[in-house]
């Protein structure tokens, strides 16, 4: 059962981060994931500039998310929730069809080359 952390642990990682291991070249070995290597990769997450603001700091909050799953490891399908989220967001704005889920607004933008469809998109027709 998940438990409320206490005041003076709310900085110290979940435990089930030191489940997760990366190579680290300069070692030649495996080594335990930092929080600096999750913020690494996030700082490699970016939006084109011409995204609007309010898309953009959706988005930051899952970057956020993601980051603070360190410490709440229960973040991470939070994290994943809202990243679609966005990127619905995202498409009912570029397209302004406001009452299209996000199946509609996928299968729009493959369609106009917004986004190329490499499985993603569910196809029954495919084996």
């Amino acid at each position: 059962m998940e438990i409320f952390k206490e005041l003076h642990e709310i900085t110290e990682p979940d435990p089930r981060t030191h489940m997760f291991h990366i190579y680290d070249q300069s070692l030649g070995d495996f080594r335990e994931r930092e929080i600096s290597d999750v913020h690494r990769k996030l700082m490699e997450i970016n939006l084109n500039e011409h995204v609007p603001d309010a898309i953009k700091t959706h988005f930051v909050t899952s970057k956020h998310l993601v980051l603070y799953s360190w410490f709440v490891y229960r973040f991470i399908p939070v994290a994943e929730f809202h990243a679609i989220a966005s990127l619905e967001y995202a498409l009912k704005i570029k397209t302004g069809k406001k009452k299209w889920g996000l199946k509609r607004l996928l299968a729009h933008a493959v369609k106009e080359g917004w986004v190329m469809d490499n499985d993603f998109l569910y196809s029954p027709t495919k084996s």
